[in-house]
């Protein structure tokens, strides 16, 4: 397990702006890693998770809204997965 940190959403001025640039840099960086573990041909074995300290929900550009969406498929492809297995045992 890792975890990795990224801070600076606790603003008040200039919040939207803020939040787009720290979000685009999540995004980056979840993808830079996916391809790393593709390369790797260990994406089949990791699962990533985002969460916020207040579990706000937010409003995210198409293109991150994409990756979400892509995770969130992944999540559920390896929980049905997880369930049939806890079935055979």
């Amino acid at each position: 397990a890792i975890k990795v940190a990224q801070g600076g959403y606790d603003t008040h001025a200039g919040q939207t702006n803020r939040h787009q640039q720290l979000l685009g840099q999540l995004n980056a960086g979840i993808v830079a890693f996916k391809q790393s573990m593709q390369e790797l041909k260990m994406w089949d074995k990791v699962l990533v998770m985002t969460y916020t300290a207040a579990g706000v929900e937010i409003g995210l550009p198409e293109n991150q809204a994409a990756t979400k969406r892509e995770y969130d498929a992944r999540l559920q492809e390896i929980l049905r997965a997880e369930r049939a297995h806890l079935v055979e045992l």
